[in-house]
């Protein structure tokens, strides 16, 4: 999908140096970590909207005004002269960025049933292709350029292609407004809290429990990604052109290698052996992070970081659509976005952690990633789920 494209190569041009540009403001990386966590806790609330209007007005509509508004601010970020302003910009840009139920809503609407690994993979694909030489062109620009106007200007053109990819979609994406506009909604869920009722109690607990356990990987992620290219910069002494090396080098590895095999690994295996595999790669990649740092430690430590993220996310999202009905799947996103809500504090944490020590950091995550591993390996054998 074309905004896949605009979206994605836009964003990879700043939010590699995210981090590095926030420390220069005048900002903490304890800030940082309040930043990510209060983050990931409005999207927690809202997207509980966001499923709802995808469901009522559908994906199309929901996605691409939100696209819009969300990228404005986006946009802003270049002109904050201040850590400060930069915080409530980011945080008026999440306000608007619920739109994750609406994209999933629509993607698993385009694939069939038998397809959807496959296909979450394929625009996963789509995604990274652009993205193997924006981080390097980012490198690049803040070389020339020094960190806060490189990074400024990765800003303005993320959030130009984020406004031009909500205008396409609302003019172009038709057939996706008939679909939602043909779909009827019972009486009760006419109603915001009781169409959430209906779909709770009507849930399998089993999926419930796998995305309750899937979700520390979630959470390692989300705690140890927004202080990498700090522990890369700063501990490890690579350049920040080297540290866009490594991303485009890794966005190469994921995009020819793992991408393409994994929807056809997840539909040989199973989507809860693949959720299994995912939770012992990202243990790997934290402790890979505890060796002496160089280049090639942290090249081959981003690759499988990404890869257990790759394996999880469609393995996950092939499971519960199977069976979840398609006027429910809105509604159903966000509830996954709720079992996931532990992870606003994650940023936190790893903020906490990594101001202490990175490696307390990363023994952290390794610890996680055991315990994820051992759950969901009974999890699979104690509910005989395939």
């Amino acid at each position: 999908m074309f905004y896949i494209v605009l979206t994605s190569f836009g964003a990879s041009l700043f939010r590699p140096f995210f981090s590095l540009y926030f420390i220069r403001l005048g900002g903490t990386p304890f800030m940082l970590g309040i930043l990510g966590s209060l983050s990931s806790f409005i999207i927690l609330c809202l997207n509980f909207f966001g499923g709802y209007f995808t469901d009522k007005y559908g994906n199309w509509l929901v996605l691409g005004v939100l696209l819009i508004v969300t990228h404005f601010f986006v946009a802003l970020y270049a002109v904050a002269w201040d850590w400060r302003v930069l915080f409530l910009f980011v945080l008026l840009a999440t306000v608007f960025s619920f739109y994750g139920p609406a994209r999933d809503s629509l993607m698993a609407s385009v694939f069939k049933e038998k397809e959807r690994a496959i296909g979450y993979q394929l625009m996963e694909v789509a995604r990274r292709i652009v993205k193997l030489v924006s981080p390097l062109i980012a490198g690049v620009l803040i070389s020339i350029f020094g960190i806060l106007v490189g990074v400024r200007i990765g800003m303005v053109i993320a959030g130009t292609f984020g406004i031009i990819s909500g205008v396409l979609i609302l003019l172009f994406m038709r057939e996706e407004r008939k679909v939602s506009q043909n779909a009827k909604l019972d009486r009760t869920s006419a109603q915001f809290f009781g169409a959430y009722l209906n779909l709770i109690r009507s849930i399998d607990r089993r999926i419930i429990l796998l995305i309750l356990l899937g979700s520390i990987i979630i959470f390692v992620f989300a705690m140890a990604s927004p202080f990498l290219v700090i522990y890369s910069t700063e501990i490890a002494k690579v350049s920040e052109l080297e540290y866009g090396l490594i991303l485009t080098v890794s966005n190469i590895c994921i995009t020819f290698f793992v991408l393409p095999l994994s929807g056809f690994i997840i539909r040989m295996l199973g989507e809860i052996n693949c959720i299994i595999i995912s939770s012992f790669v990202i243990t790997l990649s934290m402790m890979l992070f505890l060796l002496q740092p160089n280049l090639m430690v942290l090249l081959v430590a981003y690759v499988l970081l990404e890869t257990s993220v790759n394996f999880y996310e469609p393995s996950l999202f092939s499971f519960w659509t199977r069976s979840i009905r398609d006027i429910d799947r809105g509604k159903f996103s966000s509830i996954v976005s709720l079992i996931e809500g532990a992870t606003i504090i994650a940023p936190l944490l790893g903020g906490e952690l990594y101001s202490i020590s990175p490696v307390f950091l990363f023994i952290a995550g390794a610890i996680l990633g055991v315990i994820a591993f051992a759950s969901l390996c009974i999890f699979k054998f104690a509910c005989q789920v395939k």
